[in-house]
């Protein structure tokens, strides 16, 4: 329990000073997700928090909190679609509208992780 909370406030602060070391913005984005992992699932994640903690002319990458919806039809009755939250990275092109993201989940239910892989477009908000 210690661990997890010492890096979970390491991670905060590294995330902090690196904010103050570039211009800090907030903005307000949305965005919709797509993602597939190999165990075939399909997520589906519409906004969600977003940090940013490298940001230049030509790349935007940070950690994203995805309240998401897993399909998954091989899944046991009861569980083919279900609520998930996933943690990962996120990586952008300020210029596009397009999110590149990893993101893993943590099936509870089933005590299993899966790490999914997909795109995300923006929809509003600012890009750079």
């Amino acid at each position: 329990m210690k661990n997890t909370l010492f890096l979970t406030l390491f991670l905060l602060f590294s995330a902090i000073s690196l904010q103050a070391q570039s211009r800090f913005e907030f903005w307000p984005q949305g965005h919709v997700n797509v993602l597939a992992d190999f165990k075939g699932g399909f997520y589906a994640t519409i906004g969600g928090p977003s940090f940013s903690l490298v940001q230049s002319d030509r790349i935007k990458a940070g950690i994203h909190f995805a309240p998401s919806l897993r399909l998954k039809s091989n899944a046991p009755e009861g569980r083919k679609v279900m609520p998930l939250q996933g943690l990962g990275l996120f990586a952008m092109d300020p210029s596009k509208k397009i999110r590149y993201n990893v993101i893993s989940y943590y099936d509870a239910p089933a005590k299993s992780w899966s790490t999914a892989f997909g795109l995300g477009y923006i929809f509003n908000g600012k890009s750079k």
